[in-house]
């Protein structure tokens, strides 16, 4: 186990020195505490290690706002890392991850983070598989359920997700719970 762990960290170093110009910027900026309050991934092509690299630099940054990880066919495994590091890092307000292929596991463990965290104000999950095509509409369901407790989001973005009349039902039960939330957008679905 711990080889394994070795060996990822060596791939992840090996790649950390692979990464060139904007990446490498945003990632010392993000070890400095000195990147701008809202900071994006266009442009960059990701891929899951170094999407990983960056989510692991923002876990103790104290300076960046809002990230935008938008179109960037960013799996699940990741989405589940990022809702992770956000149950760490209290300073992100905003997470924008448009247009990636995240799905129930995802939507599990944000659902997970809702019900704890008290920082978190905007969510944007957009067209995104959160239900594996319809196949499995639990991690969304489990979201449902967590706004009835959340207290900090303002701003939902779960359209265009394949989301079914159950899913709309107990949106609209939790709705009757949440008093926070007063942008959510549900459409296309």
């Amino acid at each position: 186990m711990e080889e394994q762990k070795l060996e990822a960290m060596r791939k992840q170093e090996k790649e950390s020195k692979r990464l060139g110009g904007r990446m490498l910027n945003i990632l010392g900026k993000l070890q400095r505490n000195q990147t701008h309050r809202d900071m994006s991934t266009s442009g960059i092509e990701l891929g899951t290690l170094r999407a990983r690299i960056l989510i692991n630099n923002v876990y103790n940054n104290k300076s960046l706002y809002c990230m935008s990880m938008t179109r960037q066919h960013t799996e699940d495994e990741v989405g589940v890392d990022l809702a992770r590091m956000l149950m760490i890092n209290k300073t992100v307000r905003k997470i924008e991850l448009e247009g990636n292929k995240l799905g129930p596991k995802t939507a599990r463990e944000f659902a997970y983070l809702l019900r704890l965290t008290t920082t978190l104000k905007y969510l944007d999950v957009e067209n995104n598989q959160l239900t594996s095509d319809g196949d499995d509409i639990s991690g969304v369901l489990a979201l449902a359920d967590a706004l009835k407790v959340n207290k900090s989001l303002v701003s939902l973005n779960m359209a265009n997700n394949n989301l079914d009349d159950v899913v709309g039902k107990a949106i609209v039960e939790a709705m009757e719970h949440n008093y926070t939330l007063i942008d959510l957008e549900f459409g296309f679905n």
